[in-house]
């Protein structure tokens, strides 16, 4: 991985399932605890070498996957602590790491029904191991290819009209490039509010996707969606949820209504799986405005994959890597994530001085997909104070929080800026 190579540290992938194999689990927070125990592993490895094991028990329909490193190694009492709340074992001060903590960790594993054990020695490294049951389902059959369409994108879906809406403007850009990279013959239109949104509609069009983030000012994407399901008759659009509630379960965006949810951060591959997983709408007459649409503005052609420019810091990487070279996109990232900061900056630093602990809160959930992409060191602690957002009262050490998030965002903007 980029993170072991950047510490010359050996990784080695020791993976014995067959590659038949389809199971039935939630692939993205599967995905999140193994990216976190890899990360844990890389960040508490100095030299040597960090393992991930996977095999299946077809027997007992169970996958047992293992992350062990060489690393400072964990004493009892540390054992005994690990999994408490933003606890960090002794030596690992100034270390940094993507991930999201053990704690939130350990309640991944438990929303997936596994169980996550671990072992270690002081001086000689670490082990977890995943045991996740798991039923076996018949494999996905691929349906023929057409040269319109990418691959795992239904064709249906690969020319389709789609809307995305998000408060957050670097969000908006991030996804809406993706989104341009799955279907690059789709038309995208990309909105900040839901008046924007209603616009648009009212002049005829009709998306044949609607993904709309949750937490935005004055109207929710509850509401929105609840709005246009029972206000519009015509409306049959599936509607994607994206939130940084990674605890909340898939069903509960089903109860209200929502055609999936995409778990922030997210990238391309959970993308492709909503556009396989869910039928798009059915072009009608309210569409026909279509081909007046712009919606290739901006596309980044599909052969056209680069590396980041090198002229920017390392840790932006992750956020340029949906440009696939263009610089143009690129600036224009970096200087929406810049922005950010500084906006981020004020509005935690009049928060510490008010000690607004709601204030406070929110700053922290806006900055959560975005550190967690690109692995800020705060991310734990922005877990942490998004948990709290139901605790108004400001603790002793929320000012000890917020010059930890006002000294990371610093950091940042001088990388950027200096």
């Amino acid at each position: 991985t980029p993170l072991a190579q950047a510490k010359q540290l050996a990784f080695n992938a020791n993976v014995q399932v067959p590659s038949t194999l389809s199971i039935s689990t939630d692939a993205y927070r599967l995905r999140q605890i193994v990216e976190n125990l890899l990360s844990n592993a890389i960040k508490y490895t100095q030299q040597g070498s960090v393992n991930l094991d996977a095999h299946y028990d077809a027997t007992a329909h169970q996958l047992t996957l293992s992350v062990s490193d060489t690393g400072c190694g964990m004493t009892r009492y540390d054992l005994d602590r690990i999994f408490e709340p933003f606890t960090r074992v002794k030596g690992s001060e100034g270390q940094e790491g993507t991930g999201l903590g053990l704690s939130i960790t350990q309640r991944l594993v438990a929303l997936l029904n596994a169980h996550l054990g671990v072992t270690s020695h002081v001086g000689q490294g670490s082990r977890f191991t995943l045991t996740l049951p798991c039923s076996e389902v018949a494999p996905a059959v691929a349906a023929p290819q057409s040269d319109a369409a990418p691959a795992t994108v239904p064709a249906a879906s690969a020319k389709a009209l789609v809307a995305i809406i998000d408060d957050d403007n670097l969000q908006l850009q991030l996804a809406e490039a993706m989104l341009h990279n799955v279907l690059p013959d789709g038309s995208i239109n990309a909105f900040t509010t839901p008046d924007a949104l209603f616009a648009w509609l009212d002049e005829g069009h009709q998306p044949q996707w609607l993904f709309t983030d949750i937490e935005m000012p004055g109207m929710t994407g509850y509401e929105l969606a609840e709005h246009l399901c029972t206000q519009l008759p015509q409306w049959h659009t599936p509607i994607v949820a994206m939130t940084s509630h990674i605890m909340l379960p898939v069903s509960h965006f089903k109860q209200k209504g929502f055609a999936d949810v995409l778990f922030k951060p997210f990238n391309q591959n959970d993308l492709q799986r909503v556009f396989g997983a869910q039928p798009a709408a059915q072009s009608s007459a309210l569409s026909h405005h279509h081909d007046n649409v712009d919606g290739n503005a901006g596309a980044v052609p599909a052969d056209a994959l680069a590396a980041p420019s090198l002229q920017w810091p390392a840790f932006v990487a992750p956020l340029l890597a949906f440009a696939e070279g263009d610089a143009e996109a690129e600036a224009a990232i970096v200087k929406q994530f810049s922005t950010d900061c500084h906006t981020h900056l004020e509005r935690i630093a009049a928060a510490n001085a008010q000690h607004d602990k709601a204030a406070l809160c929110q700053v922290a959930h806006k900055m959560l997909p975005t550190f967690t992409l690109i692995g800020s060191s705060v991310v734990t602690l922005l877990h942490k104070l998004d948990t709290q957002r139901a605790q108004p009262a400001w603790q002793p050490d929320d000012s000890e929080a917020a010059t930890q998030m006002m000294t990371e965002l610093q950091r940042l903007i001088d990388a950027l800026e200096g």
